[in-house]
């Protein structure tokens, strides 16, 4: 059962596609007269250029994606008696869904007719997209942590989040840091706030990149850790351990709490204005500087409606 409906859905990480047992290509010699439907997921692999669908059945069928529903391939019955389809397996006209379609995963609708024919009864059925026979199954988002190890990173942040270290200068002092020049005791501390979190986790964070053509910053905690010092660093970290953001505002994500509840564990960035990054649980971990309300980018590492991983991403 899938727990996701977006017509379109990105491949990332978090997701798994499973085939479904009955697929839409079958060709029987004498079959009852039934009807069939599948909406479900295909995943396209790679992105095709001039992607085009294509239905070819004995008798009635039709196939759309719900990204492009006006769309659709279809083939009718050959003689204006509904009762009879003519008994011949045809194709239709390949239908362009869009110049190019992009990878991922997306939602289609399929849905054949075997109607009634005297004597022996064929029933053959096929839908390609991009010259392909289609597979289609469901898809199942997944957390990006397991709940243990969501749990586990969320209390390394506590101990240095907002709420618990109120000032710059106390974080700073506490975790020792060192580097290729010295911060004022009033820098800005998010993300080294998260990147120490991480490291209490057990991540070996790479030397910080460079981000500003003036060299790295080379700073390390008293465990002689790597320590990011700049917000987008971080983001950058998160895009590419943990892929794109699963929403890209905080009304989106209340949204989706408002929908759902639960109590989510997240990690979340803006890049606009002053750059920032925090994490939470439930919105909450960096709330008291009130800058969660204008966060662009969410990540949710766990939720407990969606399973959990066979491994975690970080």
């Amino acid at each position: 059962m899938s727990n996701t409906t977006d017509p379109f859905v990105p491949a990332l990480s978090r997701h798994k596609f499973t085939p479904c047992k009955e697929q839409p290509v079958f060709a029987h010699t004498n079959k009852e007269p039934f009807t069939q439907t599948w909406d479900d997921y295909i995943f396209v692999a790679e992105d095709i250029t001039n992607a085009q669908l294509e239905v070819s059945a004995d008798d009635n069928a039709s196939a759309y994606l719900y990204a492009f529903p006006d769309k659709i391939a279809e083939v009718t019955p050959l003689t204006e008696d509904k009762d009879y389809g003519g008994g011949q397996f045809r194709p239709c006209d390949p239908i362009p869904v869009i110049a190019e379609l992009k990878k991922g995963y997306y939602r289609i609708h399929i849905q054949y007719e075997n109607v009634n024919y005297p004597g022996t009864n064929a029933a053959r059925l096929e839908v390609k997209l991009g010259g392909k026979q289609v597979v289609v199954g469901n898809l199942s988002e997944y957390n990006l942590l397991t709940e243990v190890d969501a749990k586990k990173l969320m209390k390394c942040y506590n101990k240095y989040n907002y709420k618990t270290m109120t000032t710059h200068a106390k974080f700073w002092t506490d975790i020792g840091i060192k580097g290729s020049f010295d911060l004022g005791p009033n820098a800005a501390s998010c993300a080294a706030r998260i990147s120490q979190a991480l490291c209490e986790y057990g991540v070996n964070l790479d030397k910080e990149p460079d981000l500003s053509g003036g060299g790295h910053l080379d700073f390390k905690n008293k465990e002689n850790k790597v320590i990011y010092i700049r917000a987008l660093s971080i983001h950058n970290y998160m895009m590419e351990k943990l892929g794109k953001p699963m929403f890209t505002s905080k009304a989106e994500f209340d949204k989706m709490l408002a929908e759902t509840g639960g109590t989510p564990i997240i990690l979340w960035s803006k890049l606009v204005g002053q750059d920032h990054v925090g994490m939470g649980y439930n919105g909450e971990g960096n709330a008291s500087e009130g800058t969660f309300k204008l966060a662009e980018n969410i990540w949710v590492l766990y939720r407990p409606d969606f399973e959990d991983p066979e491994t975690s991403v970080l």
